[in-house]
């Protein structure tokens, strides 16, 4: 792609893509509105218009951002290729909406918040039945050219997501198709493809302990095999192996609990008969408080998404003063290999068996506790429906110390429960 141009109705986000489209390949873009209106609202002469659109068309690379009908044929048989917007009506007046009255750098004039060009607004409710013919007549003459369609916002954002992934990766994952995964609540992108998981996260250290754990780790349990790992514009994007089964939040396992909680009890004793001699991470107490440390003092604890009772009137006043309880309530520590976010959507399992292990960013030599709380966890909201799922009342959590063989440290659980309110 070195002569692109962004077409589609006014409002579906050309000008907002093309400017990230600029900022991922520095392809000089250019704005039609701002070659053919003046501040004043009064357009230029016309030949003027098709020179400046000329002159542009005679570089070796360029982005080009708007319809133009009357040059719109040009435009297609000069470019190589064309993204086209087709957006419904309706997300192409929120976006109108939304737009105005802050400032844009693709118009030459401010456009006011309470402000309504009846002509404008006609095109718009016009451009489906009429302007949209015209562009598909194009597309079918000019069949040859690279023509890139989106439905939806989604569609977009994940194409220029993918425009960012680093050159080996993508070399590797090119024109394969893939499912993107919503499962989880860390905010980071995971594509699934059928024999690879590429994901893209946004914490450089964290991400590499991950790569360094999961490379040690591969001769020795159940985890994904690290394919490519790239860094690109703060972000991280490590491609690994597709492993085998399913989450076990899937409904399968919550419908059939005794075989679940088997599954799970076996995947910590399979992590804790790891020996943890070489092991390249250590995840001691020392370690996660000072981690914990740094996320109060830089104001990084969402207390809005904690437990309700671990602040306020029935729980600690702060951050700070749960950190410095935690400081001083240090219980014995059992040292093992430790997943460190030991939950459901975190393990799979097939044929009720343990296949695997994700996401490691927080494994290394930590406490057995730690995992054992976090699963607790894990379990009673999954059985609980937090997540949407269904509610299991007859379900008990506790179960697991059973299953486990073990009696509950009750002092230890809640102790990891309210450490992991600060990450």
């Amino acid at each position: 792609m070195k002569k692109i141009i962004v077409i589609g109705c006014p409002g579906s986000g050309k000008s907002t893509l093309s400017r990230k489209l600029h900022k991922i390949t520095n392809i000089p873009l250019f704005y039609l509105d701002m070659m053919y209106w003046n501040a004043d609202r009064t357009i230029v002469d016309a030949p003027i218009f098709y020179q400046r659109i000329s002159d542009i068309m005679n570089k070796n690379e360029w982005i080009m951002d708007g319809n133009y009908g009357s040059t719109l044929e040009l435009q297609i048989k000069e470019c190589d290729t064309v993204i086209f917007l087709d957006y419904p009506l309706e997300v192409c007046l929120d976006g109108i909406r939304e737009r105005r009255g802050k400032a844009r750098t693709d118009m030459p004039w401010f456009e006011a918040e309470d402000e309504e060009d009846a002509e404008f607004m006609e095109f718009v409710q016009n451009y489906h039945m009429q302007n949209r013919l015209q562009v598909m007549e194009l597309f079918e003459k000019y069949s040859d050219k690279n023509i890139i369609v989106f439905n939806n916002r989604e569609e977009a954002r994940l194409f220029l997501e993918k425009m960012q992934i680093p050159s080996k990766i993508k070399l590797l994952i090119d024109n394969k198709p893939y499912t993107v995964d919503d499962v989880g609540m860390s905010g980071n992108r995971v594509l699934i493809f059928e024999d690879m998981v590429l994901k893209i996260e946004h914490d450089p250290i964290a991400t590499r302990k991950q790569v360094q754990i999961m490379k040690w780790l591969e001769e020795k349990t159940f985890v994904p095999r690290v394919i490519e790992y790239e860094e690109k514009s703060s972000k991280c994007y490590l491609l690994m192996s597709k492993i085998g089964g399913k989450m076990s939040c899937d409904e399968y396992y919550l419908d059939n609990a005794d075989i679940l909680l088997k599954a799970l009890a076996d995947g910590l004793k399979m992590l804790w008969k790891v020996d943890i001699s070489g092991c390249p991470v250590v995840r001691d107490l020392d370690t996660v408080l000072n981690e914990a440390r740094l996320q109060v003092e830089n104001n990084l604890v969402d207390v809005d998404n904690v437990d309700p009772e671990t602040f306020g009137e029935k729980g600690f006043e702060s951050p700070r003063h749960l950190l410095d309880w935690l400081e001083n309530n240090r219980p014995t520590v059992e040292p093992v290999f430790s997943h460190g976010d030991y939950c459901l959507p975190n393990i799979f399992l097939e044929e009720g068996q343990v296949s695997g292990f994700i996401d490691l960013s927080r494994a290394g030599v930590g406490d057995k506790w730690n995992d054992i709380a976090l699963c607790y966890r894990s379990l009673k909201h999954n059985f609980s429906g937090m997540y949407g799922g269904k509610i299991y009342e007859d379900f008990n959590a506790d179960k697991l110390f059973e299953v486990l063989g073990i009696e509950p440290a009750w002092d230890k659980i809640k102790y990891y429960l309210l450490l992991d309110e600060l990450f």
